[in-house]
């Protein structure tokens, strides 16, 4: 398994190229990547309109990548995992706090 360290610099890059400054909106409080409206990708979406499309439908259309729950794709899956924006279910206070970890870091 890649590090999560890894994996979340790898999801911060590519969040840098679609989204510049994504980390100053995240609230780190409710920061959470067992809840899909409070994850990285779920906290960047809540402003993106159109509530009645729901969040993950938001986060694929502005970020471009497949979110679990929203496509069941093995691919798109496997990308959110290498990206650090899901696991596969064991890992997730681990990778909430790298998340948070390295935000707080680009805040200094």
């Amino acid at each position: 398994m890649t590090d999560l360290n890894t994996r979340i610099e790898r999801g911060a890059a590519f969040l840098d190229g679609r989204e510049p400054g994504w980390w100053q909106r995240i609230d780190l409080e409710t920061l959470d990547l067992d809840e899909s409206c409070r994850c990285v990708l779920g906290q960047l979406a809540t402003d993106l309109g159109d509530p009645e499309r729901g969040v993950w439908p938001r986060v694929c259309d502005q970020f471009g990548v497949r979110a679990t729950g929203w496509d069941n794709d093995d691919n798109g899956r496997a990308r959110d995992i290498d990206l650090g924006f899901i696991t596969d279910g064991e890992y997730v206070e681990e990778l909430t706090a790298a998340w948070r970890a390295l935000i707080e870091a680009r805040r200094g």
